[in-house]
């Protein structure tokens, strides 16, 4: 499953929060893979005047945890601070024919300078 994000700029004044929460998930689908149900926004890294697209391949277990990640975009500054909000989203596990299993999660966070 892949996972593009684009937050609102974190570089903006905060009128919302850098949390979101989302549904359930995918609750009537016999098989799927992971499905963030919580995700919070990456810090835009200070004094960096750029823009471009973090990478991530990411294992996530039957409870719904990263369990390991993998970096196939490295873009410094980005990539550290992208790392450090995903270790804060919460999955709803990846089901098979209505159990919970392990899968993959592909995601591209992508920054853009003020």
């Amino acid at each position: 499953m892949g996972i593009v994000v684009q937050f609102p700029q974190s570089f903006l004044s905060k009128l919302a929060a850098r949390e979101h929460k989302y549904g359930l998930g995918p609750e009537d689908c016999a098989s799927h893979a992971a499905v963030p149900v919580s995700t919070v926004e990456p810090d835009y890294p200070t004094n960096t005047v750029a823009e471009d697209s973090v990478i991530l391949y990411n294992r996530i277990n039957k409870q719904g945890q990263v369990t390991s990640t993998q970096v196939l975009r490295d873009v410094e500054p980005f990539t550290a601070t992208t790392i450090t909000a995903l270790k804060e989203w919460q999955f709803v596990p990846g089901k098979e024919d209505g159990i919970n299993t392990d899968s993959a999660v592909l995601v591209v966070i992508t920054f853009r300078h003020p």
